[in-house]
């Protein structure tokens, strides 16, 4: 019987450390996906906007500031290996997994996986 722990974002991988844009008054989650933009800055991916996928946020992060964006350095983030797809974060409503994204965080190294839950092991 294999178990899974169903809390895991992230099954096996590579992590680093990286200087992430957030802006004003704003958290993200671990597990929001990350995008390079024209600026060469790490911002969370939306679907309107220009860059190329590369990480996962891989722990919470938040701007405290209420009025200017900050580039926060030295954030662990996933920037290689296996994901699960369920537990993907967002930030623009409306954004979601689909194929052709999947398929572009596979081309930057990071596979989109089912992971099976379970809640109960049925060993005593």
């Amino acid at each position: 019987m294999t178990l899974i722990d169903n809390t895991k974002t992230f099954l096996k991988g590579v992590y680093g450390d990286v200087a992430v844009t957030v802006a004003a008054g704003t958290t993200l989650k671990q597990g929001t996906v990350l995008t390079v933009g024209a600026d060469n800055k790490i911002v969370p991916y939306t679907s309107d906007a220009q860059g190329t996928l590369g990480y996962i946020l891989a722990q919470d992060v938040t701007n405290p500031s209420a009025d200017t964006a900050l580039e926060i350095p030295s954030i662990r983030v996933f920037e290689c290996g296996e994901v699960d797809k369920a537990k993907l974060v967002f930030t623009k409503d409306g954004d979601k997994l689909t194929d052709e994204l999947a398929a572009k965080l596979k081309a930057a190294g990071i596979i989109c996986c089912n992971v099976q839950e379970h809640t109960s092991t049925g060993i005593v």
